[in-house]
């Protein structure tokens, strides 16, 4: 378990500290840990003793690491890449530009784990440490996950500025309710905008809860998730067929999407299967997945990939399919394939009512923000008026 550092955990973090560095930050700086707001620190616990930990300093812009370690009997069971990563989605979180630390020349281990954290080698500071070793500064370099988001989207989306929110609307799939929304905020005049209904729909996504004029709607919380992409650990290994989008598969994916969509009446289904397929085969914006029962297409997801971050997108397996292994292979897929491209760090979407967040906790993403999303649907809108069959909810 991770937690964080306590008062009453400082003598065994010295110990600890002495025991793997041969040197300690000592109680003073530790105490610091403890309560300064700009200084945090981490332990890792098992059965209620502590086997690694990590501290830090903040200071709004930059994260430094100043100590990190666990014990060599717990070493080798990535104890350390679970430390690492929960600091680092925590300062995620918090908006940070990057993080530094500096590690021994000779820990030739540990820079390795830190490069696959995206960490690169920016320094050497000569005769750094007591026995006279260099030490090499490192730092990783965080992409805002916001960036990530907002050019995920620009592969379907416009936008257009208001007073007080932003209007983000699919021309090509009005229909779409997650393509077609208005950012708002609890000082968004929402008057003007119920009166503008997409298509048979209301939709507004907040970073607060607004608590006044949409009473009515159907609420969805949800939250981004976050982990370093060595960090993820595979729940299950399954040996499930599973493909990308290429020539002899194409018409399998395209039926799948469009009898998939159908619910939401023929229209949307034929967008639908252009908005995705199109995406990944006609203009390489995504990589479309696919995972098989023989020959018979019963999930996807895509992924979505910003220099050395990757979004994952539409997980979904067919009811009668799930809990059998179809969604981990295809997940499974999709982190090996994101790893052989250079993703350092994967975000994706969650509502956190449903039961994937667990699991998506369990493989070790963190929660590091959350957003509202109000829906309603719109009876009577006159001349817009979709297919009666559309829903108010995609899969």
């Amino acid at each position: 378990m991770i937690r964080l550092m306590e008062y009453g955990d400082i003598d065994y973090v010295i110990e600890l500290e002495k025991n793997v560095l041969n040197t300690t930050l000592g109680e003073a700086m530790l105490e610091d840990c403890v309560y300064n707001p700009y200084k945090r620190a981490y332990v890792y616990t098992i059965f209620d003793e502590i086997v690694g930990y990590i501290s830090t300093m903040f200071d709004g812009y930059d994260v430094e690491i100043l100590n990190f370690c666990v014990y060599k009997s717990y070493q080798n069971k990535k104890i350390g890449r679970e430390l690492l990563n929960y600091a680092l989605s925590y300062f995620y979180s918090k908006n940070a530009i990057s993080t530094f630390l500096e590690v021994r020349e000779s820990n030739l281990k540990a820079i390795h784990i830190y490069e696959l954290f995206g960490f690169k080698k920016i320094n050497v500071r000569k005769n750094y440490y007591s026995n006279n070793e260099n030490a090499i500064v490192m730092q990783k370099t965080f992409i805002p996950y916001e960036d990530i988001e907002n050019m995920y989207l620009d592969c379907y989306v416009k936008r257009q500025k208001g007073k007080d929110y932003v209007k983000v609307f699919n021309d090509n799939h009005e229909t779409k309710y997650y393509h077609n929304y208005y950012i708002v905020n609890e000082k968004t005049n929402l008057l003007p905008l119920l009166a503008e209904p997409f298509c048979g729909f209301n939709h507004f996504v907040s970073n607060n809860q607004i608590k006044h004029d949409l009473d009515d709607y159907s609420l969805d919380r949800i939250c981004i998730l976050h982990s370093n992409i060595n960090s993820i650990k595979i729940l299950s290994k399954n040996n499930k067929k599973v493909s990308r989008l290429n020539d002899d598969n194409i018409s399998l994916i395209r039926d799948f999407i469009y009898n998939d969509s159908l619910v939401f009446g023929e229209e949307y289904a034929k967008r639908n299967v252009v908005c995705l397929v199109d995406a990944d085969y006609l203009y390489h914006k995504i990589n479309v997945y696919v995972v098989f029962d023989s020959d018979k297409v019963v999930g996807y997801l895509h992924t979505y990939i910003y220099k050395n971050y990757a979004k994952i997108e539409d997980f979904f397996v067919l009811d009668d399919y799930q809990r059998n292994g179809y969604g981990s292979s295809l997940f499974n897929k999709a982190i090996e394939d994101l790893k052989m491209s250079g993703c350092t760090d994967v975000i994706l979407d969650c509502d956190m009512d449903d039961t994937p967040l667990e699991m998506y906790k369990r493989m070790g993403f963190n929660i590091i923000s959350k957003y509202y999303m109000y829906f309603k649907r719109v009876e009577n809108y006159g001349k817009n008026k979709c297919n009666e069959n559309f829903r108010s909810k995609e899969n």
